[in-house]
C-alpha cells in the first residue's frame, strides 16, 4: 500500500503539471477534455488469484488514480495523457505530444503482475536465488515437514517505452521506438538428479526429480525503426526490428533432496538476439485491384556457455563436444496478396505465402544419462529447419441484393529438415464455402462449411518410440467444420445474435495417439435498449472440447487402453446501464458466471482389465460488478463501485497432494486458488 501510494503521489502531479503547463503556454489553446479520477478502495480478503493481473491480492485499502486528458493549440501543437490503475501494480501511463503532421513523440510505462500461487512449499532456502541449499541436517524421510516453508510463485513485468515519428511534406515518414521489458520474480522448473550408480563405470541410475523455485530476472530490449513512403497509388515500408533478451541467472544449482551430499545444476533461459528486416508494399492496379507484398529476413542467435556435465558419463569420463550451442537460425518470409473487384457483384482475393526456417546450428553428439536400464546413450541435437508454402484463393459473388456466396481453396505444405524426422513432408488441402441470405430487412442468415485433408510422406517413428504412435500435428487428418449464424433486428431497440459451429478432426491412420477430436460450440447474445438512456444485454456461450486417445502400456502396435476426454465450458453474462436518472445519476451492472467440467473416461481393453477412474475437474467463477456515478456539478462527479468475485476449483492434480506423495518426486504441495472476495471503491472525478 505504501509503495503504491508513493508512486501515485509522484505520477499524478507530474501528469497534471504537464497538462496545465502546456495550456499555460498559449491562451489560444483549445482543450478537448481533462479528466482526473482520485479515490480509495478496499479489498475484503487476501486472494492471490483474484489479484493475479490487477494487483488486488492483499486485504486492505488501495489507491485509485486515472487520467484522461488532451489539448491542442492553433499551431498544431498537442499533448495527450492517459493513465489507468495508477495506484496499483497494474498501472499504465502514456504521454503523447508534438506537432500534428510534423513531429510526434510518446513515452509510456506499465506494469503487469502475474500472481500464480501463494500455497507452494519447499525445503530449499534462499528462494529467488540461483543457488538453492537445504537446511543443515535435512533428511527427506525424517524432517521434511519441519523444513518446508511457504513461498510465492509470481512475476512482475515492468515496461518502459519511448518513441518518435517525423513527418515531412515529402512522401516519407520515419518512426522510431524503444521498449525495455524487465521481469522479476519466482517461477517453477523441474530438475532431475542422480541418486546412485557406479561412478567408476560412468553409470547412473535411480534418477529423482524435484520441483524447484526458479529465479526470474529477465530483461528484453527492443528497437523498431520504420521508414514509410506513401503516394496516391503506392505505399512502401522498410522496417528494422531488434530484440535482445538477457537472463541475469545463467543456471540454477540445488542440493539433491534425496541425497543432500550431491549438488545438481541445469541451465536457465539463455541470452539470445533477434534482428529482422521487413519490406512491405502496396500498389493500386486497374480494375479496382490492389496488390500487397511482404519480404522479411531475420537472424536469431544464441551462444550461452553450456553447463558442465553434472556427472561425467562413460568409462574414463567424457567432455562436452563444444562449449556452447552456437545456435544460428535464419527466418525468411515472403507474401503476395491480390484483392480485385473486376465486376460490381464479384470480389476476388488470392494470397501466396512462403516461410522458411533455416537452422545453421551445429549438430554434435552428447552423452545422455537417464533412468531406465543401466548405461549411457549418445544422442544428437536436432536443429529444426523447414519450408512452408501456403496458398489461399477466394471469391465472393453477390447473386442478388439479398444473397451472396463465397467459396475458396487453401493449400498448406510443409517440408521439414532435421535429424530422425518423423515425417519429412505434410500437405493439407481445404475447401470452404459460405452462403449469406437476407430474407428480410431485419434478418441476416449465414451457413458455412469447410473440409480439409492432411497427408504426406511416410511416417517414420524415432528410435525407442512406439512405431504405431502418430504425433497429432504430423498425423494424417480429416477436418470437417460446419456452422450457422443468425442476426435478427426485430426493432430499433432489440437485437439478437445466435451462432452454432461444429468441428471434427479424424486422425484416420493413428492407431496410437490422438485418434479423434470434436468441438461443438453455441453462442446467443441479446441486446435491448428500451429507452435512449437505458441499455441491457445478456449472453450465453457453451463450448464442448472432446477428444479420444489410444495407448499401449505394453508398447505393442495395437492399443490396450483408450481414454475419452470431455471439457465443457458454460459462460453466462448479463448487464445493464442507465444514464441521466434525474439528470444526476448513472448506474450500471455486469454479471458473469462460468462453470467448466473436465471428464476423463479411461477404458482398459485387455481381457479382465480394470482402471481406477479419474475424478472430474470442476471450476466455477462468479463475478458481479455494480457502479454508480453521481454528477455533483459540471466539473465534479462521485463514483461508487462494488465488485464481488467467487472462484472455486476441484483439481485432483493439486488437491490433497503433499510434497512427498509420489516416490522419487518432490513437489510443492500446492492448493487450488479458491477465493471469495468483495472489493469496494469510492472516487472523485474532476473534469475541466
Amino acid at each position: 500500500m505504501k509503495n503504491s501510494l508513493s508512486r501515485l503521489i509522484v505520477l499524478i502531479p507530474c501528469c497534471i503539471g504537464v497538462a496545465h503547463g502546456a495550456r499555460a503556454q498559449d491562451e489560444s489553446q483549445t482543450l478537448s477534455s481533462e479528466t482526473y479520477e482520485l479515490g480509495v478502495g478496499y479489498v475484503s480478503d487476501d486472494a492471490y488469484r483474484f489479484g493475479r493481473y490487477n494487483g488486488l491480492q492483499d486485504e486492505g485499502p488501495y489507491a485509485l488514480g486515472e487520467i484522461t486528458a488532451r489539448g491542442y493549440r492553433d499551431d498544431g501543437a498537442y499533448w495527450r495523457a492517459r493513465g489507468t490503475n495508477l495506484g496499483l501494480d497494474s498501472r499504465y501511463l502514456r504521454l503523447d505530444g508534438g506537432w500534428q503532421g510534423r513531429q510526434e513523440y510518446f513515452i509510456e510505462y506499465d506494469e503487469l503482475p502475474n500472481n500464480d500461487s501463494d500455497s507452494a512449499r519447499t525445503p530449499f532456502q534462499d528462494v529467488g536465488n540461483a543457488n538453492l541449499t537445504l537446511p543443515a541436517g535435512f533428511d527427506i524421510d525424517q524432517n521434511l515437514d519441519t523444513a518446508l516453508h511457504s513461498f510465492e510463485i509470481e512475476t512482475n513485468r515492468k515496461r518502459l517505452g519511448l518513441g518518435a515519428s517525423f513527418i515531412t511534406r515529402s512522401p516519407w515518414t520515419l518512426d522510431v521506438s524503444y521498449h525495455r521489458d524487465s521481469r522479476e520474480g519466482t517461477g517453477r522448473i523441474g530438475g532431475a538428479s542422480g541418486g546412485g550408480g557406479d561412478p567408476g563405470a560412468g553409470l547412473l541410475v535411480n534418477t529423482t526429480a524435484t520441483l524447484l523455485p526458479a529465479p526470474v530476472n529477465y530483461e528484453t530490449n527492443r528497437v523498431d525503426v520504420t521508414l514509410h513512403y506513401a503516394r496516391d497509388q503506392a505505399q512502401l515500408d522498410l522496417a528494422y526490428h531488434m530484440s535482445l533478451f538477457q537472463n541475469d541467472d545463467r543456471a540454477l544449482s540445488w542440493q539433491n533432496p534425496f541425497s543432500p551430499a550431491n549438488t545438481s545444476s541445469q541451465a536457465l533461459a539463455p541470452d539470445n538476439e533477434l534482428h529482422r528486416l521487413t519490406l512491405t508494399g502496396g500498389y493500386l492496379l486497374p480494375y479496382r485491384s490492389r496488390v500487397t507484398g511482404v519480404l522479411s529476413v531475420g537472424r536469431m542467435t544464441q551462444n550461452e556457455t553450456f553447463e558442465p556435465y553434472a556427472f561425467v558419463p562413460g568409462p574414463g569420463g567424457a567432455d562436452l563436444p563444444r562449449d556452447s550451442l552456437d545456435a544460428e537460425v535464419w527466418l525468411t518470409t515472403a507474401q503476395l496478396k491480390l484483392l480485385s473487384r473486376p465486376q460490381r457483384k464479384l470480389r476476388l482475393d488470392a494470397a501466396l505465402r512462403y516461410d522458411e526456417r533455416n537452422s545453421d546450428t551445429p549438430v554434435d553428439t552428447y552423452e545422455f544419462v537417464g533412468r531406465g536400464p543401466i548405461g549411457t546413450q549418445a544422442i544428437e541435437n536436432n536443429p529444426l529447419s523447414y519450408k512452408r508454402y501456403r496458398a489461399d484463393l477466394g471469391a465472393n459473388y453477390r447473386i442478388r441484393s439479398d444473397m451472396s456466396l463465397r467459396g475458396g481453396y487453401k493449400y498448406d505444405r510443409m517440408s521439414r529438415d532435421y535429424q530422425d524426422e518423423e515425417r519429412e513432408r505434410t500437405e493439407e488441402n481445404t475447401l470452404f464455402a459460405k452462403w449469406k441470405l437476407q430474407p428480410h430487412a431485419t434478418v441476416d442468415l449465414a451457413l458455412y462449411a469447410e473440409g480439409g485433408r492432411r497427408d504426406g510422406s511416410n511416417y517414420r517413428a524415432p528410435e525407442g518410440e512406439n512405431p504405431a504412435l502418430r504425433k497429432y500435428y504430423l498425423a494424417d487428418r480429416d477436418r470437417t467444420r460446419v456452422g450457422t449464424s443468425l442476426d435478427y433486428l426485430p426493432s430499433d431497440t432489440l437485437s439478437i445474435m445466435a451462432d452454432a459451429a461444429y468441428t471434427k478432426d479424424d486422425y484416420r491412420n493413428s492407431d496410437i495417439g490422438l485418434t479423434e477430436a470434436t468441438q461443438p460450440s453455441y453462442t446467443l447474445e441479446v441486446s435491448y435498449r428500451p429507452r435512449q438512456d437505458t441499455t441491457t444485454y445478456a449472453s450465453f456461450t457453451r463450448e464442448d472440447i472432446r477428444s479420444r486417445q489410444a495407448g499401449s502400456e505394453a508398447g505393442t502396435t495395437f492399443p490396450d487402453w483408450k481414454a475419452d476426454f470431455e471439457d465443457t465450458v458454460n459462460t453466462y453474462g448479463a448487464g445493464a446501464k442507465i444514464t441521466g436518472i434525474r439528470a444526476k445519476w448513472d448506474i450500471g451492472a455486469d454479471l458473469v458466471y462460468t462453470d467448466s467440467t473436465g471428464d476423463i473416461d479411461m477404458k482398459n481393453l485387455l481381457p479382465g482389465g480394470g482402471v481406477t477412474p479419474y475424478p472430474d475437474l470442476k471450476t466455477d467463477l462468479t463475478s458481479v460488478k455494480l457502479w454508480t456515478l453521481y454528477h455533483y456539478r459540471k466539473d465534479l462527479a462521485l463514483r461508487l463501485t462494488y465488485w464481488y468475485e467467487k472462484y472455486s476449483a476441484n483439481n485432483w492434480a493439486l488437491d490433497d497432494l503433499q510434497p512427498n506423495s509420489v516416490p522419487g518426486l518432490l513437489l510443492f504441495g500446492e492448493d487450488t486458488q479458491d477465493y471469495d472476495v468483495h472489493a469496494v471503491s469510492a472516487s472523485a472525478v474532476f473534469q475541466f
